[in-house]
């Protein structure tokens, strides 16, 4: 399989676990990965996917922006990561792509202003490390359908979100890809 240039679409089941007093926040969750791609040349990828959370909901009344949010609320976390990857072979067909890139993380909730307004907050960015690990099976030529699973650790400053916060994540997670090659 002898390739120049390569583009990769996929999609996948993440999960996450908060640290530090994050974790007394939200302690873990799962979502969806709605959007995984990846252009290529020769190993080298620049990476982009978006990990959806809905539904989290904390035991702990917390400060955003002011505003006390009660222990009832319920909350939307984002991730959007934009990542460098290396993509080795280590056997036929099975990849592995260290990678390295920054990460945003978006948080809302269900909490209203006295006006009826969802109440905005903070996007906390940070440093992204991490890896993938990829078994490809060859559809046709140019084309090949695989499975992956990944882990990374988000450096994230939470304290930009609520002074509540603080600490990092682990995400990790599993899918399919589909890439294209030259």
């Amino acid at each position: 399989d002898n390739y120049d240039w390569s583009c990769k679409f996929g999609w996948g089941l993440p999960s996450f676990k908060n640290f530090g007093d994050t974790k007394e926040w939200v302690e873990k969750g799962s979502g969806n990965e709605i959007i995984l791609g990846s252009l290529g040349y020769k190993n080298i990828h620049l990476n982009l996917s978006y990990k959806y959370f809905n539904g989290l909901k904390s035991e702990n009344v917390i400060t955003f922006n002011e505003y006390q949010f009660p222990n009832t609320a319920v909350y939307r976390k984002v991730f959007m990561n934009l990542t460098l990857s290396y993509e080795y072979e280590l056997i036929s067909r099975l990849f592995i792509d260290p990678q390295i890139g920054w990460v945003r993380t978006h948080i809302t909730s269900n909490v209203m202003d006295n006006q009826g307004n969802e109440i905005k907050l903070n996007k906390a960015d940070g440093l992204i490390i991490g890896s993938n690990l990829t078994k490809y099976i060859k559809l046709f030529d140019k084309g090949f359908v695989g499975i992956f699973v990944n882990v990374n650790y988000n450096l994230i400053n939470y304290k930009m979100i609520s002074e509540d916060l603080g600490g990092n994540t682990l995400g990790y997670g599993f899918g399919f890809v589909v890439k294209g090659t030259n």
